[in-house]
């Protein structure tokens, strides 16, 4: 028995090395695309580079205003490929030669009336359609290219705002420093549209005085801080724009796009949602944006029928709405609530509604926040009119069929394995830490 076993883990081994190195099959890839914003109005040349993208013949985009055509295609040289192991080193395993490296030249025409925002966009091949890339289309302000050396107030380039500060992190210690003028009492918006491209940088922000003393700071505390900012300036003067990584490490992927201005940026919006047919008075908070509540039109998206899309004046932003099939109703504790309906409000604490049902009535409730954007962990509770929860499921395990999660990195999936899975049928449910 050993030696058949032996036996067949040599012919396993074989069968593996003859299986390695046959070619590698890789479908079309896109690993870079530059520039990454394109700004309103503007025809220019975009170079997308990727494996497998030979004979790209056309391009479409999601968005309309967009037009592409294919210029020329070339091949590039092979690039050393670093991959691997288990076990942190050089993996070993010979996967066989890699694909054509090609670079693909399109000629992309961006319409004045375009929205602002990112594009998706896929390439046409003999092997199928290329995975989505993405650019920014951005409003025509002057953008500023990361130009070493910038890292000093000496050597810092001058930007006139509005402006669109672009640029990479590229070594570990890397800062880079812009030189900005504003006026007193300017409220200067900044939002970074790299997030929507897949930067790997964690900006931290400062905004320096001439005598280089920090007038503020954006994204030492975390990241969301510094997906968009605002800063007021007191006073009229010559300031700077210092862009680093927060833990002082550099990389290619390690990119900004900082889009500067007076335009208006919402942060919050209430109510969340509106009826069907309805006006609602939107009110916002956030930056440069009109005092009075906007009147929204309960009217479906076009391209979605449970949605109302609003951009405020002066914005950049797609307001998502939900748009409802029962009465809005304002949120006022203790008060009877109207059923069916729909009920909004802010939460301060813990806060009950009253309602009436009838014996052997199923009522659905649902909270529907954080998919409209709020931060609110939401919790629901029923209770009798003593106050007292009622119960609405039992909940017994009957089956010995636990779950356990795979290793994974954080491009994959957060799926799990189920053991004993044999024993499930169609429909049934599994109940797993609380959902």
């Amino acid at each position: 028995m050993k030696r058949i076993a032996l036996a067949g883990l040599i012919l396993s081994a074989a069968a593996l090395a003859q299986q390695t190195s046959a070619p590698r099959t890789t479908p079309p890839t896109i690993t870079r695309i530059s520039p990454q914003g394109i700004a309103r109005g503007m025809t220019l040349e975009m170079e997308v580079e990727g494996f497998n993208l030979a004979r790209a013949s056309a391009i479409y985009f999601s968005e309309k205003g967009i037009t592409g055509k294919i210029l020329r295609v070339k091949e590039l040289p092979d690039a050393a490929e670093v991959r691997l192991g288990a076990n942190g080193g050089a993996s070993t395993i010979d996967l066989g030669p890699l694909p054509p490296r090609n670079q693909v030249t399109v000629e992309i025409d961006v319409a004045p009336d375009a929205r602002v925002g990112p594009v998706n966009f896929r390439l046409l091949t003999p092997l199928g359609t290329s995975p989505m890339g993405t650019f920014l289309v951005e409003p025509f302000y002057g953008e500023v290219s990361d130009s070493e050396p910038n890292d000093t107030v000496e050597n810092a380039p001058e930007v006139f705002l509005p402006a669109i500060f672009a640029g990479t992190i590229s070594r570990n210690g890397d800062v880079d420093t812009y030189k900005i003028n504003a006026r007193a009492g300017q409220r200067v918006v900044f939002e970074n549209g790299a997030n929507l491209l897949g930067s790997t940088l964690q900006p931290v922000v400062r905004i320096l005085r001439e005598d280089q003393s920090v007038v503020a700071e954006f994204g030492a505390d975390g990241p969301d801080s510094v997906k968009a900012f605002a800063h007021t300036f007191d006073k009229a003067g010559t300031y700077f724009l210092r862009i680093s990584d927060f833990q002082q490490s550099g990389r290619g992927s390690h990119t900004y796009r900082f889009k500067a201005g007076d335009f208006a940026y919402v942060t919050n919006a209430y109510p969340l949602g509106v009826e069907k047919g309805k006006t609602a008075q939107l009110t916002l908070e956030g930056w440069n944006l009109p005092a009075t509540p906007l009147a929204v039109n309960g009217t479906p998206n076009a391209h979605d029928a449970f949605a109302v899309l609003v951009r405020p004046e002066r914005s950049f932003q797609d307001l998502r709405l939900e748009l409802g099939s029962y009465p809005e109703v304002e949120a006022r504790p203790g008060a009877a609530l109207a059923i069916p309906s729909t009920l909004n409000g802010r939460l301060k604490d813990g806060e009950r509604f009253r309602f009436r049902a009838r014996k052997g009535e199923e009522l659905v409730f649902e909270v529907n926040a954080r998919r409209s954007g709020s931060d609110i962990d939401s919790e629901l509770e029923v209770l009798d009119a003593a106050g007292s929860p009622l119960e609405r499921v039992v909940l017994q395990a009957v089956r010995d069929s636990w779950f356990t999660f795979r290793g994974k990195d954080s491009n994959q999936s957060d799926d799990f394995r189920v053991q004993n899975w044999r024993e499930m049928e169609l429909d049934e449910y599994l109940y797993a830490g609380g959902e």
